[in-house]
């Protein structure tokens, strides 16, 4: 079973208008949600660079970076129990990934930077494990668990 929905977004760029149009899926028996966004531009495909990122929370949660495989992770502990973000790409997609580390609150970041396809479309997958559900329960089990979702 799955839930599929739509979000729309209107950025502006300097003077131009850019539209991005998010189709979410959510699967049952899964840990991770697919992400599909087209960005056109007066409804044309549009070439952009776009950044993909789970925040590390001011530096509490450490991040792994695995550009190789395809995918990034974080773990925090939030009250005494572990807490798994992460993001799957393919990893030809993928132009660089970085963990930005900032003082001020809010601005720690893990980020992958990807770039739209001809058809302006990006495409992703990101979720996350609790230790407390009882199956993620180490960083070293979300590791994997994202490494098995990329392959």
């Amino acid at each position: 079973s799955e839930s599929v929905f739509e979000l729309s977004y209107d950025y502006k760029i300097g003077d131009r208008v850019v539209h991005e149009v998010k189709r979410v899926t959510v699967k049952l028996g899964t840990r991770l949600v697919e992400f599909e966004s087209r960005f056109t531009e007066g409804g044309k495909p549009v070439a952009l660079d776009i950044a993909v990122g789970v925040t590390t929370h001011n530096g509490k949660a450490s991040a792994t970076l695995n550009p190789k495989e395809g995918w990034m992770a974080c773990w925090e502990v939030i009250d005494g129990q572990g807490l798994g973000t992460g993001v799957v790409i393919a990893p030809g997609k993928i132009l660089r990934m970085e963990e930005v580390k900032s003082d001020k609150p809010d601005e720690s970041h893990a980020l992958l930077i990807t770039r739209t396809d001809g058809d302006g479309v990006v495409r992703y997958r990101a979720g996350y494990g609790w230790q407390k559900a009882g199956v993620i329960t180490t960083p070293a089990l979300w590791q994997e668990y994202l490494s098995k979702a990329a392959r």
